[in-house]
């Protein structure tokens, strides 16, 4: 018997109408679906559409990659004459098979300007083209790439923060595993912000369950897409930790977290579990879970109560860590 779902909250629920085709069914990615899928992504990601802030400066980087060139892409303040900045490495959301490095991006615009930072967003390589390792292998290729240039790029390398959102969330929670696994950064990583973050391919929740064929990103997607990822060996044995990090068998070592999620999404119990450990084991982490709220409800609805209160709250955590508090 599938678990009840709990409500949205009345905005998020009105949200949710109004984005009935975002909500629909024909969305569940497929093999069939995702060419679809991706060119619907690929209008609303376009940097036409989102580097619209004439006080954001953007520029372009390629770099080599262990599968090929890595594209990312440099934002900073229009204003900035900063040449010691914290700095941002963002990972984009879009579940394993999404690209789009501009996809998120506007909801650090207050971070550039207001905190003047360094932002780099990665263009990693995505399934079912690129299976793991690619995307987390791409990901961290460009970090290293970032804290190498760190001087010419005019960031302090002491204060660098991973960051990432839905599969971008998994992805970087992966990367901080690799750093502190690899210990090749020549630096210890200041936090990562994990937003609503895919971690688990194991679909054993409740929420995982509750969610099944409801929501933005519900079960069936997931199934799908983590099957992309690991070339349909999703919740076999041996799924190694750099693909799905709720896997991982240690969570010490960690750098300073915070983790959120919706208290009405698919994620929700995986991200729970995540923070629970992250503290078992004497990490600092800072758990939010949003009442009522759908995946990735601040990029779709940033204009709702909790989706304010969430980007508010988000941004003070980031400027009190930047700040030594």
């Amino acid at each position: 018997m599938t678990p009840s779902i709990p409500p949205y909250t009345p905005e998020l629920a009105a949200a949710a109408n109004d984005l009935s085709l975002l909500f629909a069914a024909e969305n569940t990615v497929t093999h069939e679906s995702l060419p679809t899928i991706r060119a619907g992504a690929a209008v609303f990601n376009a940097p036409s559409v989102v580097l619209t802030d004439p006080e954001i400066t953007h520029t372009e980087r390629t770099i080599t990659g262990p599968h090929g060139d890595i594209q990312l892409a440099v934002l900073q303040s229009a204003h900035s004459t900063a040449t010691s900045r914290a700095a941002v490495y963002y990972i984009h959301g879009g579940g394993m098979v999404l690209p789009g490095r501009f996809s998120g991006t506007a909801l650090f615009f207050p971070w550039i300007k207001e905190l003047d930072l360094v932002f780099v967003s990665v263009e990693y390589r995505v399934a079912p083209e690129h299976p793991h390792p690619a995307p987390v292998e791409d990901c961290y290729t460009g970090l290293l790439w970032m804290v190498k240039a760190a001087e010419e790029l005019g960031i302090n390398k002491e204060k660098i923060m991973l960051a990432g959102s839905s599969a971008g969330g998994g992805l970087a929670a992966a990367t901080a595993l690799m750093v502190r696994d690899k210990k090749e950064l020549g630096t210890e990583l200041l936090a990562q912000c994990l937003m609503y973050p895919m971690l688990d391919d194991r679909m054993s929740t409740c929420s995982s369950q509750q969610f099944m064929n409801e929501a933005l990103w519900n079960g069936a997607s997931n199934i799908n897409a983590w099957n992309m990822l690991l070339e349909g060996k999703r919740g076999e044995e041996g799924v190694s930790e750099y693909a799905a990090p709720a896997r991982a068998k240690s969570l010490e070592g960690l750098p300073k977290t915070w983790i959120e999620v919706g208290g009405a999404e698919l994620f929700r119990d995986e991200v729970v579990e995540y923070a629970r450990r992250l503290w078992e084991v004497g990490n600092d982490a800072e758990l939010h879970v949003w009442r009522g709220a759908w995946h990735a409800f601040d990029v779709f609805a940033p204009a709702t109560e909790v989706a304010k209160s969430c980007l508010q709250k988000r941004f003070e955590w980031a400027r009190q860590v930047f700040e030594g508090k």
